[in-house]
């Protein structure tokens, strides 16, 4: 009888746990983007540093998303990714006459859709892949 009261408490507190413990693995947010005249601020808090970018002369920012650890920018110039598991920001060139439909930031990955192509950024590797449409 001992026994089994001792199993059903240890059932009870796995059943109390296992909410709390799926709390803490959800992944925490480590990354805001800012600008601040004229260069983008990355304060990543996953390296507790801050990363800038310039923008180049007459660049606008068109879209910009920021996921938990990417974060995804449109600009009249180009797209820019930023990780902050490698504290880098990567760029990739628009085309002439790309027009940007979408773009999505989420945890590790970035998206972009434009009229020419789909363009996705790792966070994990720092790298753009693209698929021509």
């Amino acid at each position: 009888m001992r026994t089994v009261r001792l199993w059903l408490g240890l059932l009870v507190t796995m059943m109390i746990a296992a909410p709390l413990t799926l709390a803490e693995t959800e992944f925490p947010k480590v990354l805001h983007v800012f600008v601040e005249k004229r260069t983008l601020v990355a304060a990543n808090a996953a390296l507790s540093r801050f990363d800038e970018l310039d923008l180049v002369a007459n660049e606008r920012i068109l879209f910009q998303e920021t996921g938990k650890s990417v974060a995804i920018l449109a600009t009249s110039e180009r797209f820019i990714g930023y990780s902050a598991a490698l504290g880098r920001w990567r760029m990739e060139r628009r085309r002439a006459q790309e027009r940007v439909h979408t773009v999505e930031a989420d945890v590790y990955t970035g998206i972009v859709v434009t009229s020419d192509r789909f363009l996705n950024f790792n966070a994990e590797t720092g790298q753009w892949s693209e698929y021509r449409r």
